[in-house]
């Protein structure tokens, strides 16, 4: 569900987040995702996203800032940049979540799954 084509980071370096919700049966009317990315000294927040796609946003809740669906998407791919933290941050771990919905107001032929991916910080060579 959260794939970033890296397993490490470059400090300050831009990228783009990208979460695909697979739909594991049935046939979704529409989709929703939510995601952190954390510190993992602490689980601090990096509060590093921004230009989320169309059909997503970013949004506050407990002091930390999460990009997630805008409302039911009719596609399963959601985007968001991310900037990597300042050098000697140390790892980082993604937390997503992900559902696809049949939109008929009840939980049923609903699903929903979670992920998660970590990235260690690039050292840099002189």
């Amino acid at each position: 569900m959260c794939v970033l084509l890296v397993t490490k980071y470059t400090p300050g370096k831009s990228y783009t987040a990208r979460v695909t919700v697979v739909k594991a049966a049935g046939d979704p009317a529409a989709y929703g995702f939510q995601m952190i990315a954390l510190k993992d000294a602490g689980n601090t927040d990096l509060k590093a996203f921004s230009s989320p796609s169309a059909n997503a946003q970013l949004a506050n809740a407990g002091g930390r800032t999460y990009a997630e669906h805008k409302g039911p998407s009719t596609t399963n791919v959601f985007e968001v940049a991310w900037k990597a933290p300042a050098t000697g941050t140390g790892g980082v771990t993604f937390y997503a979540a992900g559902d696809g919905v049949n939109l008929n107001d009840a939980s049923g032929g609903d699903a929903a799954a979670k992920t998660t991916l970590h990235l260690d910080e690039a050292s840099s060579v002189t």
